[in-house]
């Protein structure tokens, strides 16, 4: 967080690969499928409603339906 407030982007950013790191020892700690969960947290935040201004799977979503209008429709219509 200092590093943050006094604009340090090197020291910065060594305290996000740090916090990965702990988070990743923590993940194996626990045996948890860090892949999974992250899968799961994506499907949901991509249909929830918008929040502070943005949707998750906002973008993605435009992009799917003008490439393939068919495709985003099956997906709407998919069981969550």
């Amino acid at each position: 967080a200092e590093a943050y407030r006094n604009n340090d982007r090197i020291l910065f950013e060594e305290e996000i690969a740090d916090t990965f790191i702990r988070l990743l020892d923590i993940v194996g700690t626990l045996n948890i499928d860090i892949e999974a969960q992250i899968q799961r947290k994506m499907d949901i935040n991509f249909v929830r409603p918008k929040q502070h201004g943005k949707v998750m799977g906002d973008v993605v979503a435009r992009k799917l339906i003008k490439e393939n209008p068919k495709e985003a429709a099956c997906r709407d219509e998919a069981p969550r």
